[in-house]
């Protein structure tokens, strides 16, 4: 899938804002919420809303054994801008980060009533609200491991969401990043999140979440033969929660060998066989009370796999054996079957002073505070990346059988703390430390501290 949706945004932002400019009758007027300033025309039907924010983190780690790097740098340096056009909307952001542009959101959407839509683009897949909530919404400075691991991040896509006071769905079909550079047939993944709100009162709320997505594996090039089936790969990999040393912890690459492939050519791909899809689910619960906020995720997700057996053959007959059948060899190769990865998160949040949590019924998570408020928040989050089977033999896994294709991408658990000063609806400050605990087969066992700051403007 190629990078489509650019013209296709530009063509429907030109028709719509040339057909309405010429119903424009008063004259324009501002309006400000929440910090943001509000371009209206027309009697508010065309409303033009800029924006952007600048995030600024800073953090010391201290390690056990990994050498790691503390220091400062600029998080976020985003500039946005949206425009309603009667029942058309539009929004695109892009990122300064670290001096390159790159595109975040592009998006736009046709909105039937005020409580459903259909929308394209490039954006987030409707799956996790720890992915879902936005860095102005955010309690914490790094996001949990488990997010970051297993969330589907942004991609091109389609879908349509629908929201009503005990009810929210949104659920659509996505292709790969605009990054996809490959040869062959894309992936794509069916992606959708439920919720359910059967308590809504003043002051108390309770909601119920569950995702799913199944995702065709992302292409890394063809095969010999032409075709991508075999060399297919799904990667997940998460490292501190941080955003200063961003060195990769644990990662679990299901499919050939390496960070990324080119092609099943050599039998240390083969050997590894390929990812053929995978299937995801999420749950959450989200409770407010007044002042006080819960929330519980779990994520768990199954990987296929496959392997070109007939090429393995092939490689062991050139090399001089004559196995007759797979069933000759697969002790030595092992087959290639299904991997489970989870996680899970847990976190708690105070408003010392600044009222009550709000809950925002357009995304179904917690609304931005834009008060003047003090929050803290506790939160413990756990992502395993390893299943194995059998015993662990200079660095193989052997069952009775043979070979086993286990994986072992490792396991971490953080324990978080965060002190949240919100001065108002444009500018926030946060202390956060952050205990996490690194276990891998490969590598020693490692406790890390991290200690962050972080100075968000918005606007």
């Amino acid at each position: 899938m190629k990078n489509t949706y650019l013209p296709i945004f530009i063509f429907l932002f030109f028709i719509s804002s040339r057909s309405f400019a010429q119903t424009i009758k008063n004259d324009p007027k501002l309006e400000f919420k929440n910090g943001r300033m509000s371009v209206l025309l027309d009697d508010g039907n065309i409303k033009f809303t800029p924006g952007g924010r600048f995030t600024m983190d800073a953090a010391y780690l201290k390690e056990d054994i990994t050498p790691l790097g503390s220091g400062s740098r600029v998080k976020e340096a985003r500039i946005n801008m949206a425009l309603k056009v009667k029942k058309f909307s539009y929004f695109f952001e892009i990122d300064f980060e670290r001096s390159e542009i790159r595109m975040k959101d592009l998006t736009a959407r046709y909105n039937f009533t005020d409580h459903n839509f259909i929308k394209v683009g490039h954006y987030t897949e409707p799956f996790s609200p720890n992915y879902l909530t936005t860095t102005k919404k955010v309690s914490f400075i790094g996001r949990p491991n488990m997010a970051s691991a297993f969330a589907p991040s942004r991609a091109l896509g389609i879908s349509f969401r629908h929201y009503q006071k005990r009810f929210w769905f949104e659920g659509g079909i996505f292709g790969e990043n605009v990054n996809q550079k490959y040869n062959g047939d894309d992936g794509y993944a069916l992606t959708g999140r439920l919720v359910g709100i059967p308590v809504e009162m003043p002051g108390s709320h309770l909601h119920f979440g569950f995702s799913a997505s199944y995702r065709l594996a992302n292409n890394r090039g063809l095969d010999d033969d032409g075709s991508s089936y075999y060399n297919r790969k799904i990667n997940y990999t998460a490292g501190l929660q941080n955003y200063i040393d961003q060195q990769i912890f644990l990662a679990s690459y299901v499919g050939p060998s390496g960070s990324d492939s080119y092609g099943q050519n050599d039998l240390e791909d083969l050997r590894n066989g390929g990812a053929k899809n995978q299937l995801k689910f999420d749950f959450e619960i989200m409770d407010i009370y007044k002042n006080f906020n819960w929330q519980v995720e779990f994520i768990t997700t199954r990987v296929n796999r496959v392997m070109n057996k007939a090429k393995i053959l092939e490689f062991e007959r050139d090399g001089g054996l004559y196995p007759e059948t797979w069933e000759d060899i697969k002790w030595k190769y092992g087959e290639p079957r299904s991997l489970n990865f989870y996680g899970y998160n847990i976190k708690a949040s105070w408003l010392i002073f600044g009222g009550q949590y709000k809950y925002s019924k357009y995304s179904s998570t917690l609304s931005q505070i834009t008060n003047r408020a003090l929050e803290f928040s506790l939160r413990y989050s756990y992502t395993n990346l390893n299943d194995t089977e059998g015993d662990f033999i200079n660095g193989k896994f052997y069952t009775k059988e043979g070979k086993n294709l286990s994986m072992t991408g490792g396991e971490t658990g953080a324990f978080s703390a965060a002190l949240n000063y919100i001065i108002n609806a444009n500018l926030r400050i946060v202390g956060d430390y952050t205990f996490q605990m690194i276990d891998n087969y490969s590598a020693p066992d490692e406790d890390i501290h991290i200690i962050q700051a972080r100075v968000q403007a918005m606007f």
